[in-house]
């Protein structure tokens, strides 16, 4: 699942990281050479002239260090980007240079490109585009402003010239509407005192004229009568001249006034025609202005607009990278479960099993310890007729049938397995299984002749049959030189004796030397029990049959000294090789079998001596017995050696060890352990006691003799395979 987890993961971050650059790769890059993962630390590295971009615009050099944990160094060499606590152990420093548009550039010593680009690198580009693009309206709008105030600056320079120039067109018409006013009110004026003088003259004349002429003297003093008549008529006449002067001098000052009047409204349309050209003009430059204003203000939303979608672009960019990084915050959270997960499994699988359904957790551990049961009932009985290993695609097909299945079957009333009805068309179960191997034995034990073996009794010589060597003094030295040859100086250094053999209990010495005689052994036509060719003295096992298994054995050493040493003498006798024997019906096709003497657990064991055991774990030590138990070998024990005579021939009544019983008499590799300590107390007087004699008056030459031969004894039980 965490494989399945990574895989799934590093895809996942390819998708968001890309792959790294192609120079970034090998000897001096950040990642190992053949990495084929995530760009995870300069997925930033960018190219902004790709994009139309400068790429030396306000560089910066920023300094970040990249954390590396300890327990996530285990994936392509790369560690993982976290922050700075916990269970930190190291960091990694790098430099980075930065430009303007907030992009790490790609240093010029990376050559290659990126195998393919991730959503992060996507995201980067459209960024860029963005930018390149807020640039351009920018550009735009500075050069928009600057038209608007050229315009502007334009339109006051005119506006200020028309309004000098009608300040002094204003100034004008007001002296030339006050010159007229003035010329009128002169005009008045005179025409006034020329009214004035006509009038007085006219009247000085009337009254003049209408003084009566004197004729005469005293008392005749006479009177015109015409003089009367004007006297009288005067003042009318001088009133009715003043009238008509005086309208005439209306007249007149209404002339003038209109005059004036016509003069203000000649000057009064000078002055509108002024304006009105002002205004025009004025129009037009605001019109120009208007114009500018408006590509200032186009350019400037246009520039907001592009401002927009860079800050779009922007938050895509820190969006897709959130996305990327709580992906990695994902695979480090999965990480650290699955490790607390392995970690307290081995401690919570007792807890878990009795947490579950227990009916149906007995069920199946129930059932794992039925299926391996049936299992091993089909090894033994493969090893007791050879008929699966024989035919090994059958075989392995039968096999396969035991771990496939999972269910129990069908039994009769008394727990005895059957073949069920339609086991032919589908799964019959472990009993259908059982059943089938029961049957077939039923019929092959006395086909092959299991139910009637053959029993014999028969020693081996190790000096004469394994060594050749002579059994008179001739070859006493070469025989004490065999011997020293096996010497071992600490049987608890050797891997055979620990696993395959009892330890010595009670032990006193740091070391426990002894001898250790490894031999093979072989049943075929011409060649003796050791292999060796087949000679006087020798002995053999008959090969007419196909298996030859042992019931009984037991070590005779003759000339063992009983005085000098211990009186109860013990060894061990291990099969450590691959047990042999023939095929049934093909004497020349040789079965191996590498032979595990497994513990058959008690169903319902637990206590203080499993929980006490340093070897118990839940996981394989359930109340059922579990894998361990199952696993684990029974270890050989040692046996008594016995003695007699030189030259006495041993009794078959000595040979009384049954821990090999069901073993093949035919394996590749053999041990006789013959540990220093059941001699005695002093470990190297016993051994050379045991193989050159004891010199007790010390003259050098020993005074009695070692052990001259050791005789291996086998009872056996042979099957005839017919």
């Amino acid at each position: 699942q965490l494989e399945t987890m990574e895989l799934e993961t590093k895809n996942r971050l390819i998708e968001y990281f890309g792959y790294p650059y192609e120079g970034d790769i090998g000897p001096g890059g950040t990642y190992p050479q053949g990495y084929d993962g995530p760009d995870l630390i300069n997925y930033a590295w960018m190219e902004p002239w790709q994009f139309g971009l400068r790429a030396d615009e306000d560089i910066k050099s920023i300094t970040t260090n990249v954390y590396i944990r300890a327990s996530d160094k285990f994936r392509n060499g790369l560690a993982v980007l976290i922050p700075n606590f916990g269970d930190t152990v190291d960091f990694d420093t790098f430099v980075y240079e930065k430009s303007a548009t907030g992009i790490i550039l790609k240093p010029a010593s990376i050559t290659g490109k990126r195998r393919a680009c991730g959503q992060i690198q996507d995201k980067m580009g459209e960024l860029l585009i963005a930018y390149r693009g807020f640039k351009s309206r920018l550009s735009d709008w500075e050069r928009a402003n600057k038209e608007f105030e050229l315009q502007v600056g334009r339109a006051r320079r005119d506006a200020a010239f028309h309004t000098v120039q009608q300040v002094l067109s204003a100034a004008k018409t007001a002296y030339e509407t006050y010159a007229a006013a003035q010329e009128a009110a002169l005009k008045v004026a005179i025409n006034s005192l020329e009214t004035l003088k006509q009038c007085t003259d006219k009247t000085y004349k009337a009254v003049s004229e209408a003084i009566p002429e004197i004729s005469g003297v005293g008392m005749t003093v006479n009177v015109d009568p015409s003089a009367l008549a004007k006297a009288v008529s005067g003042p009318a006449y001088v009133a009715q001249t003043t009238v008509t002067e005086g309208a005439l001098l209306a007249a007149k000052d209404a002339l003038v006034v209109t005059d004036g009047i016509q003069t203000g409204f000649d000057i009064a349309e000078e002055v509108l025609g002024i304006t009105m050209d002002y205004i025009s003009t004025y129009d037009g430059f605001y019109d120009d202005v208007y114009d500018a204003a408006g590509e200032v203000y186009s350019a400037a939303r246009e520039c907001r607009d592009a401002y927009v979608e860079l800050l779009a672009a922007e938050c895509a960019v820190e969006t897709v990278v959130a996305e990327a990084e709580r992906i990695i915050d994902e695979r480090t959270l999965t990480r650290q479960q699955a490790v607390d997960v392995l970690t307290k499994t081995r401690y919570n699988d007792m807890f878990f099993r009795l947490a579950r359904n227990n009916a149906l957790s007995r069920y199946d551990a129930q059932f794992e310890l039925a299926q391996r049961y049936a299992y091993l009932a089909a090894q033994a009985y493969d090893y007791e007729t050879g008929l699966l290993s024989s035919d090994r695609k059958s075989g392995d097909a039968f096999l396969a049938r035991i771990v496939g299945t999972r269910t129990l079957g069908e039994f009769d009333d008394d727990g005895n397995p059957l073949v069920a009805s339609d086991a032919a068309k589908g799964d019959g179960g472990l009993a259908a299984i059982l059943a089938e191997m029961d049957e077939n034995w039923l019929v092959l034990k006395p086909r092959l002749g299991i139910n009637n073996p053959q029993p014999y009794a028969t020693w081996f010589s190790l000096r004469h049959d394994l060594f050749r060597i002579y059994d008179d003094e001739k070859g006493d030295k070469a025989w004490k030189t065999a011997l020293r040859k096996c010497f071992v100086e600490d049987l608890n250094e050797l891997p055979e004796f620990t696993h395959y053999c009892q330890p010595l209990a009670g032990a006193t010495a740091g070391k426990e030397p002894g001898l250790v005689i490894p031999f093979p052994s072989l049943i075929a036509q011409g060649y003796n029990f050791f292999g060796n060719e087949l000679a006087g003295g020798d002995s053999s096992l008959d090969p007419t049959y196909f298996a030859t298994h042992i019931s009984a054995a037991g070590v005779h050493l003759k000339g063992y000294d009983d005085e000098n040493l211990s009186r109860t003498p013990t060894v061990y006798l291990v099969p450590v090789g691959e047990d042999r024997m023939r095929a049934v019906g093909d004497r020349d096709t040789v079965l191996s079998w590498r032979v595990v003497d497994q513990t058959v657990p008690a169903p319902y064991a637990i206590g203080s001596t499993q929980l006490d055991d340093p070897d118990w774990t839940p996981l394989f030590d359930g109340a059922t017995g579990g894998n361990d138990l199952g696993a684990r070998i029974r270890k050989h024990p040692s046996f008594r050696a016995y003695y007699d005579e030189k030259d006495k021939d041993p009794s078959d009544d000595s040979l009384d060890c049954t821990r090999l019983v069901g073993r093949s008499a035919w394996n590749t590799k053999w041990l006789l352990i013959i540990p220093a300590s059941s001699l005695s107390a002093d470990r190297e007087a016993a051994l050379a006691a045991f193989v050159s004699g004891v010199d007790d008056d010390r003259d050098g030459k020993p005074d009695s003799d070692g052990v001259s031969d050791i005789l291996i004894g086998l009872k056996t039980y042979s099957t005839s395979g017919n």
